[in-house]
């Protein structure tokens, strides 16, 4: 007999690299600058294997933290702070025109 357990579905949200780049960047209040995703894991090897007779050499990859880098230059996944999290005009200054007028 299988146990079924009752689990409220919730909606599967997933983010890009790039959106969760500009999600820390406003997250830590960071205005300028190029950035990269930094993601820091860890490695362990061991016997692995569905069976006691099926252990085979393996690997187990987690993903202990997570955070942003400095980037030298643009790139696919390089976000700039200046474009996604502009600082905030300052109270009485006049926003900037685009274009000739």
């Amino acid at each position: 007999m299988s146990a079924s357990i009752e689990v409220a579905q919730q909606p599967l949200t997933m983010h890009s690299l790039r959106d969760v780049t500009t999600m820390l960047l406003k997250h830590h209040g960071i205005h300028e600058g190029l950035y990269e995703l930094a993601i820091e894991m860890q490695f362990a090897m061991g016997p692995v294997g569905p069976s006691p007779d099926g252990v085979m050499p393996g690997v187990a990859i987690g993903f202990s933290r997570i955070g942003l880098r400095p980037a030298p230059a643009t790139g696919p996944l390089i976000v700039d702070a200046a474009v996604v999290n502009p600082a905030p005009r300052k109270r009485g200054a006049p926003a900037k025109r685009l274009g000739n007028v």
